[in-house]
């Protein structure tokens, strides 16, 4: 039982992640992270939580007071050994404005976890797109530069997802 326990702890953490990117909540993002956490991605290599949840408050700040964002987090696979362990997930990742899908991108995470005074957090977190290959949509290129938007309702893969952004 206490596996499971350890596991949907996990699952919660993930969540808690990407639910306080989305809503700017940085104090709450910051707790999801060791103290000594590295964060590596396509932006570059952040260490500590302040520095790591910086990076992620410019992001949000750089897509503007109108946007609306969601981190959607799935097909994870935890590995727990006592305090350490690892997992892996797939998220996809929106960004819309007024309404209007802007951009989209999909990827992997591949984390390093501990469990500091019985709580577990990400102590190394780097994700990755993969551009060219099987997981990238039409709108991931336009997240690396903010004036790059593409705008994905064109009756295509974007109306599906449009809906998650309201």
């Amino acid at each position: 039982m206490k596996q499971h326990e350890d596991l949907e702890e996990v699952r919660e953490l993930y969540s808690r992640y990407a639910l306080s990117w989305d809503e700017n909540r940085a104090d709450d993002l910051a707790e999801c992270f060791t103290p000594d956490a590295v964060f590596e991605s396509q932006r570059g290599r952040f260490a500590g939580r302040e520095e790591i949840v910086g990076n992620m408050m410019n992001v949000n700040s750089m897509l503007g007071s109108k946007r609306n964002q969601r981190h959607v987090t799935t097909n994870m696979n935890i590995h727990l050994e006592g305090d350490r362990g690892n997992g892996t997930a797939y998220f996809i990742y929106c960004v819309g404005r007024e309404g209007k899908l802007e951009r989209t991108a999909f990827g992997k995470y591949e984390d390093e976890l501990r469990k500091l005074d019985g709580r577990r957090f990400f102590s190394a977190q780097g994700n990755s797109r993969r551009p060219g290959g099987e997981l990238e949509l039409v709108g991931s290129a336009a997240m690396r530069d903010p004036n790059e938007v593409k705008n994905l309702n064109d009756g295509g893969h974007g109306n599906y997802v449009e809906g998650l952004l309201r």
